[in-house]
């Protein structure tokens, strides 16, 4: 039986559920609110610091607050919360200051508006004149941001935490509801054009016969020309025999309106020569010989049709009996030979014209009626097109070949014949398009604003598209809407010329069926209350001060399609749908995220991404060509449906994340809409309820594995190129319980946080070392709080927490970098207490007052030392100031605004009522600034057993009325009403989810009673009161606080300091287990034989108090006791007189059992820092053979 030891190098590697004989040496069996270090070796782990209660915000449940962090520098951070509203209810947002950048306090909330601050701000928006903005703009005053936070699902409208996502570029935080539908905006619609046309007359010649043929079409459902194919494309008159729903239009007797409303035709006919002889009539002569050149110009040609000429020509307007046109003709014409023909004849020559012998034919088959006259054109005054149709408006400068024409009522087309080869003009209509852009006019009279359509270069793959006129180019523009066309919106009345919103029979139709007529949507906006919020960092006058911070939540001004159609540019995916067969929309936004200097979008099985640095574009801004800078949408390629939950931008590329695979979307140097691709980049499963996080090289992503979680790292091979995801949990397969709810990761001090569904009072806390390509360390280990975690987010190396207490939310955080204590304390000991508070001064309160109502009060008033009496002899405070506030009935409430000096504990001082009897108050001194921790020692706390829950005594209580958060310990002890005499010791805790003010307590009695427990049966527990500790590191009560911070010169630091800084917080308990112990040989565990432990020996540096337990399997109270044994820093030779010194060292601790029965497990309750480096163990092996 040979003394054999044992070396346990470290204990850096946390936690292991494999069986014993297969851990490494450094993992342990628990390990408890320890942190795994590679230099330090275990510590306890850094303590919570208070920040700031979150006023205004409180939480029904630990699944209804959401936090974002901010960071824009070392010395500038903020936390954004945001609550969900209901429909009963407001949502409720707050910024808080974490570094005291803004606001010159960490903790303090930074005003949010609805919009930047103007000269005058509206009343109750948050400001006044003097000082500027007082206070943040009521989210029932700012409508889209608070419906935008109310609406999630639609089943339940319940809000989640998950429910939302952010993402920060510079001074710009997005915030998105990934329950929220997205919509088209059916209040943008493009620009209205009137129905028009241009004449462009391009050459002049000799014998040529301009003729432009306008016509008016009746108005189609999409407010262009009803077709020539009336049948199958136009929209009938008369419906009522449709059935009521309107789905099947071929069981109607239908009356169509014919295509062709009217039809007009001019004719300007020019000389057959340069010259010609005339002879007969006129002043001069009876022969002539005349100049036909100006006829032929093309100004000359445009003034002829628009204005027509002298009286004496033929003027045709010809009625159409089929048809219903009308043409018109426009002849030669003469004049007096004395002059130039006037310009609003519409031709230039000299000479002398004998007579007017012009042939008045039509060349009109139809020619049934006439009307009109001669000379007439299109805004001849009398009988011209214009004064007989007052829906046109022609536009026409004298000087120019181009004729304007517009329609106020009816699409219009013209038709340019020249009897030339029709050549000499071109007729653009802007409902229709033109084969090219060079068909176009270059320079012309034409109203800015006109549109056509470009038929695109199909052989380059161009797209049509639209370009209008700006008054100096033509550029690129989207479709117009015209007079007739319909918006479709589905509850909107549109006259003319259909009604949408009624189903009568005349000429009325339901939304299905005009969208099912006109299968395109007209809308150009995404709906922006529908989409990601914006929070934005801008600056003003802030309670008095100028250029201060504050900030601004609006919708984001998303970009208009400013070209093409929905054809040729259409709506992003995630808004892309029918919108009257879906008006509420179909796709959500499961993602937002910045990578490559794009704002990008995951919806469905797309990722859609911004233009690049157009962060608000989601439009192509030209159907011309693709952009390189064009907005990028793409579905994942795959043969199974793949609905995308994550992204994550990693190393240039960008990784998706569904619930059984990821996808890698890749690009060249540049990511553009042609260089892009996604492929499937490994197959896993996913839980998508937790966001996956990256961290240097790697992303962590969770899965389920039945009522457990295990926890994945996606990272690539670099030397194999290719992408893998290595389980990390797998020697810990039942360490996270239920579903993973939220994880955060600082990649500075590598370590990842998991909160799960189960219990929310802890963490899994998972930390990872990287020597170059080699992992060195793999810790899981608990983190245990007083509290219930909501949300969570790191900067940098400082994680930040919401914690729920009873209903109220608490911002904290917890550094893993630097404990700022250690600058402050003396021998730079760190201070281990949660919800840790640093007292720099004594802040006072008032209590027992009863103030009494008065008319007289004023809004404030000072309270001066002759009025001040004590119940001290020594008292001598004064320069109190109250800020005082009356009800409707005069009764005064009074909060101190300025402290005085002076004022002692207990004084009783007077506050003169100008109106009434005088009111007294003791000063009373407020010590932290959470829950009811001040001066006055904590009480038991009462709690009574759940009568609807539990039944009578056992090991399992309910529990009811828990109040402020308040939780029982485990280890904690509680006497009942009940059973006097008897103390029970809490084994386990577990708060009701549904119900922060009920419990589950596990128990043991130190005497075993049988009696039920009836309802509301008081148990009372142990308080638990903060622990207050001075800066040279004595713990104190709180009752000497107060004194210490006036008096404080005993427990000053050498520094000269007369008031000693005092850290006040909740103690927390360290605990490690060792795992079983086993002779090693060549790595391999021997199992057999018996090994006798005799002693342990554990190593520690800089450490505090804590004790070492040894529990006998199985535990007996009789024979087999837990043994412990305890280390104290405060050792003779090493004590400083009212000072705390840490310790390094080896502690020895006495086993004496079978290293299969040994419990070993150090524990620390006690505000002190701890970290224990290595441990050595001596034992007797007892081996039946002996091994060869």
């Amino acid at each position: 039986m040979p003394l054999i030891s044992g070396t346990i190098p470290s204990l850096i590697n946390g936690v292991s559920q494999q069986p014993a004989t297969l851990r490494l040496p450094t993992q342990g069996e628990i390990q408890e609110n320890g942190l795994s270090h590679i230099a330090r070796g275990l510590e306890k782990r850094p303590c919570t610091e208070h920040i700031t209660e979150v006023a205004g915000i409180t939480s029904a449940n630990s699944n209804d607050v959401f936090i974002h962090t901010i960071r824009r520098s070392e010395d500038e951070a903020y936390a954004v919360i945001i609550k969900g509203g209901t429909s009963s209810t407001n949502t409720e947002v707050k910024l808080i200051d974490l570094t005291g950048y803004a606001t010159g306090t960490a903790g303090k909330e930074v005003y949010i508006l609805d919009k930047e601050q103007e000269a005058s701000y509206p009343s109750g928006q948050g400001t006044t004149s003097s000082d500027g903005i007082t206070s943040s703009v009521p989210m029932s005053s700012n409508t889209i941001p608070n419906t935008y936070f109310k609406n999630f699902n639609s089943t339940d409208n319940i809000f989640s935490p998950n429910s939302l996502s952010s993402t920060t570029i510079a001074d710009y935080s997005f915030i998105l509801n990934k329950t929220q539908k997205v919509k088209q905006d059916s209040s943008s619609l493009p620009p209205t054009r009137p129905y028009e046309s241009l004449l462009y007359y391009k050459v002049g010649d000799f014998g040529a016969k301009y003729q432009a043929v306008i016509t008016e079409w009746n108005v189609g459902i999409d407010g262009t020309r009803l077709s020539d194919d009336l049948l199958n494309s136009d929209l009938p008159i008369d419906h009522s025999s449709y059935n009521a729903s309107h789905t099947d239009p071929s069981n109607a007797s239908h009356i169509y309106r014919r295509a062709v409303r009217n039809r007009y035709k001019i004719v300007y006919a020019t000389p057959d020569n340069e010259t010609e002889s005339r002879s007969g009539g006129g002043n001069v002569g009876n022969s002539a010989s005349i100049n036909n050149q100006a006829s032929v110009r093309v100004n000359t040609i445009a003034n002829a049709i628009n204005k027509g000429v002298d009286s004496s020509d033929q003027v045709y307007l010809i009625k159409d009996n089929q048809t219903t046109n009308y043409r018109v003709y426009v002849s030669k014409t003469n004049t007096d030979n004395s002059a130039e023909y006037a310009d609003d004849k519409g031709v230039k020559s000299k000479g002398v014209v004998t007579g007017s012998t012009i042939s008045t034919s039509s060349d009109s088959t139809n020619d049934a009626s006439w009307a009109g006259g001669s000379g007439k054109g299109l805004t001849t005054a009398s009988g011209g097109l214009i004064s007989s149709n007052s829906r046109f408006k022609v536009i026409h400068d004298e000087n120019t070949s181009v004729i304007h024409i517009k329609n106020t009522t009816y699409p219009i087309s013209v038709e340019l014949t020249d009897g030339k080869g029709d050549t000499y003009s071109r007729a653009v209509n802007g409902s229709d398009e033109v084969p090219n852009f060079g068909y176009l006019p270059g320079s012309a009279n034409i109203e800015t604003g006109f549109v056509a359509k470009i038929s695109g270069d199909k052989a380059a793959g161009q797209d049509d598209y639209y370009v209008n006129w700006t008054g100096s180019v033509w550029k690129e523009v989207v479709q117009p809407m015209y007079p007739g066309g319909l918006a479709i919106t589905g509850n909107t009345d549109f006259t003319p010329p259909y009604n949408l919103n009624t189903t009568s029979s005349s000429a009325t139709y339901d939304a299905a069926y005009i969208l099912n007529t006109l299968k395109v949507s007209r809308y150009v906006t995404i709906d922006k209350s529908t989409m990601p919020m914006q929070l934005y960092k801008a600056f003003g006058k802030v309670d008095g001060n100028a250029n201060s911070v504050y900030f601004v939540l609006k919708p984001v001004p998303w970009a208009d399609r400013d070209a093409g159609d929905q054809k040729t540019n259409p709506f992003p995916s995630f808004a892309n749908y029918d919108p009257v067969g879906s008006p509420d929309g179909v796709f959500t936004v499961n993602d937002i995220f910045f990578h490559r200097n794009r704002l990008g979008f995951i919806s469905d099985e797309n990722v859609i991404l911004s233009e690049s640095g157009g962060y608000y574009n989601f439009f192509h801004t030209t159907v011309l060509s693709v952009l390189d800078t064009a907005v990028i949408d793409v579905a994942v390629s795959n043969n199974q449906v793949a609905i995308l939950k994550s992204a994550i931008p990693f190393q240039e590329s960008l990784i998706l994340f569904s619930d059984l695979q990821q996808f890698k979307l890749t690009s060249d140097a540049f990511l553009t809409p042609t260089s892009v691709t996604v492929d499937v980049a490994t197959n896993f499963e996913t839980s998508t309820e937790a966001k996956p996080v990256p961290a240097g090289k790697t992303i962590f992503f969770p899965f389920q594995r039945g009522a457990f979680s295990g926890i994945r790292e996606y990272f690539i091979n670099i030397s194999s190129e290719t992408n893998d995801a290595n389980e990390i949990s797998a020697h810990v397969p039942e360490f996270v319980e239920g579903t993973v709810k939220k994880m955060a990761v600082s990649s500075n001090e590598e370590v990842l946080l998991i909160l799960s569904e189960t219990d929310r009072r802890q963490l899994k806390v998972y930390k990872y070392y990287y020597n170059d390509k080699e992992k060195m360390q793999s810790a899981w280990s608990t983190w245990k709080f007083d509290a219930e975690i909501i949300d969570m987010a790191f900067i940098g190396s400082v994680a930040f927490f919401l914690f729920r207490r009873g209903t109220t939310i608490y911002l904290e955080k917890l550094n893993l970098s630097v404990d700022n204590a250690t600058s402050i304390m003396d021998d730079k000991i760190g201070v281990r207490l949660d919800r840790r508070y640093r007292l720099t001064a004594v802040t006072y309160t008032l209590k027992d007052y009863t103030p009494t109502p008065s008319a007289a009060w004023e809004a404030s008033r000072t309270h001066s030392g002759t009025g001040h009496t004590s119940t001290q002899t020594s008292g001598t405070g004064s320069g109190m100031t109250f800020n005082i506030t009356t009800d409707s009935n005069g009764k005064p409430t009074f909060v101190i605004a300025s402290q005085g000096t002076g004022y002692n504990i207990g004084d009783t001082i007077t506050i003169p009522d100008p109106g009434n009897t005088d009111n007294t108050a003791i000063v009373h001194p407020y010590l932290l600034p959470y829950g009811d921790s001040n001066y006055d020692e904590l009480t038991s706390t009462q709690v009574k057993v759940d009568a609807s829950i539990v039944a009578g005594f056992g090991p399992l209580i309910k529990i009811k009325n828990l109040d402020k958060g308040y939780l029982p310990r485990v280890d904690q002890t509680f006497t009942t009403t009940l059973n006097e005499g008897v103390t029970y010791k809490i084994t386990g805790v577990a708060v009701d989810p549904a119900d922060a003010t009920k419990a589950e307590i596990r128990i043991t009695p130190s005497i075993a009673k049988d009696s039920p427990w009836p309802t509301d049966t008081v148990l009372t527990f142990e308080p638990r009161e903060p622990i207050y500790v001075v800066e040279t590191g004595e713990q104190v009560k709180a009752s000497a606080v107060v004194g210490i911070m006036k008096n404080g010169s005993t427990f000053s630091k050498s520094k000269g300091n007369t008031t000693p800084d005092v850290f006040a917080g909740i103690p927390y308990d360290f605990k490690y287990q060792f795992s079983e112990q086993f002779v090693k040989n060549n790595d391999n565990s021997i199992s057999s034989g018996r090994l006798q432990m005799r002693n342990f020996e554990i190593s520690y540096a800089k450490s505090g108090n804590f004790y070492v337990e040894v529990a006998p399997r199985p535990y007996d109270e009789l024979y087999r006791k837990i043994n412990t044994k305890a280390f104290t820093a405060k050792t003779v030779g090493s004590l400083i007189q009212g000072q705390l010194q840490l310790e390094t060292g080896v502690l020895r601790v006495p086993v004496y059992c079978n290293s299969k029965d040994a419990r070993i497990t150090v524990n620390s309750k006690e505000w002190h820092p701890i970290a224990l480096q290595s441990a050595d163990w001596e034992a007797l092996q007892v081996l039946r053979s002996q091994r060869i």
